[in-house]
């Protein structure tokens, strides 16, 4: 049995995460820090997959969140809580499945909304509040369907029925639509385009002969092929048909790439919550890229019930797990404070994550707060660093802002920035 300990530094010099790894994979007890020394974090592993208690703490040490996890999927009471130490969510997950009693608060203590869940869908009678305690709606599900016509009051407690509010919904729907943003979020998970590794065979009749003989990563490596058109006449129908083959053993990435192909509508017809059903398969599993993708669809709201808190919980949890879109994404949500309060200092330390796995998005949002001084002190040099740094990653407006940022600075600071960027690009 390998073990090995390692610990990973802010550029500051201070840890930001420590812990163990057996046989290449998390171990025990995980922490993270915040950029001034406070923890932040910790989080239990066994066998590379969480298990037992995951804390979290804003800065200042009040609680801010706390799941329970086995085997890596959450099993247990879930809690969420506002800065000043109220409540914002809570319910039980059993085998990573939301079961029971879930209620969400506002942040003056009375209650937004409370349902009950059966194995992972809404069932029953959901009611919702608006924050001086009123019921604004009801609203009946049966396997997450919704069942029956939904009831709405006015702010005057005047009953509405469905015939009789369409003008209603239209606004509220305006309202509860997640802000520009989401389109850099959807770009985010589209851009990875389909997962997959290179195949690995002699040739493209090679991986057909195994994938025949039913190999799923097999399977899931042609689907691959007709998916690029890479030695192979592309063909997304073919690649749908190889990946369901590969989902029907299992196969992770053939899971996620059916996801992918579902949601931009390659080969089928556009289906969100068939998409969302393979992003939910993934994400209980334990897998970050599932985790990531159901966060997208929550903010986004397509084919489900759009809800920002429930966006930042599965961004947090495949931030966790170091995925780096998930950071950049649960960055930005701190940073126009959607299901969690504005919290730039919060925003950077998830930007700086991403951007140290070389995410240009968040390498350019970096270059902002560092020229707008938002969750970090105002520092140009810094600004132009990460704007550099953004600019050699492909980011289409890092040279532009770069040169509007030089036109402040000193020859001496400017000859800083490029030595930092250029060190910082060796180091990474």
């Amino acid at each position: 049995m390998k073990t090995e300990f390692e610990t990973e530094y802010y550029d500051n010099g201070q840890k930001s995460d420590e812990g163990s790894y057996k046989n290449e994979e998390k171990d025990g007890l995980w922490t993270g820090w915040y950029e001034d020394g406070e923890k932040q974090c910790e989080e239990n592993y066994k066998n590379g997959k969480l298990d037992g208690i995951w804390v979290g703490w804003y800065e200042g040490g009040q609680k801010e969140y706390e799941y329970n996890y086995k085997d890596g999927e959450l099993d247990g009471i879930s809690t969420d809580w506002f800065e000043d130490g109220q409540k914002e969510e809570e319910g039980y997950y059993k085998n990573g499945k939301k079961e029971g009693l879930w209620t969400r608060w506002y942040d003056n203590g009375q209650k937004e909304v409370e349902g009950h869940f059966k194995n992972g869908m809404k069932d029953g009678v959901w009611t919702f509040w608006d924050k001086e305690g009123n019921v604004t709606k009801t609203e009946t599900y049966k396997y997450e369907v919704k069942d029956g016509i939904p009831t709405w009051w006015d702010e005057n407690g005047k009953r509405w029925i469905e015939d009789d509010f369409e003008d209603v919904v239209k606004e509220k729907k305006g309202f509860v639509m997640c802000s520009l943003m989401t389109s850099r979020m959807l770009k985010n998970l589209q851009k990875t385009n389909v997962y997959g590794e290179s195949c690995g065979f002699s040739d493209v009749d090679d991986c057909r002969v195994r994938a025949e003989q039913g190999d799923a990563k097999s399977q899931s490596l042609l689907g691959l092929m007709y998916y690029t058109g890479n030695g192979v006449v592309q063909d997304y129908k073919e690649a749908i048909k190889w990946f369901r083959l590969a989902v029907e053993q299992g196969d992770s990435d053939a899971q996620y790439n059916l996801a992918l192909m579902y949601d931009k509508g390659e080969g089928v017809d556009q289906d969100y919550k068939e998409a969302i059903k393979w992003w939910r398969k993934l994400a209980e599993q334990g897998d970050e890229r599932g985790q990531n993708g159901l966060g997208v669809v929550y903010c986004e709201g397509k084919g489900i019930l759009q809800d920002d808190i429930e966006s930042v919980m599965w961004y947090r949890l495949a931030a966790g797990q170091g995925h780096a879109y998930a950071q950049f994404n649960l960055g930005t949500m701190y940073e126009r404070g959607q299901g969690v309060l504005q919290d730039y200092k919060e925003s950077v330390k998830w930007y700086r994550k991403s951007a140290h796995q070389g995410d240009s998005s968040a390498q350019y949002n970096l270059g902002h707060k560092y020229y707008n001084g938002e969750g970090v002190p105002q520092d140009y040099v810094m600004a132009h660093t990460y704007w550099n740094i953004a600019a050699v990653s492909g980011h289409e407006n890092a040279i532009e802002n770069r040169g509007i940022v030089e036109e402040e600075m000193s020859s001496s600071q400017i000859e800083k920035a490029q030595d930092l960027a250029r060190e910082w690009m060796r180091k990474h």
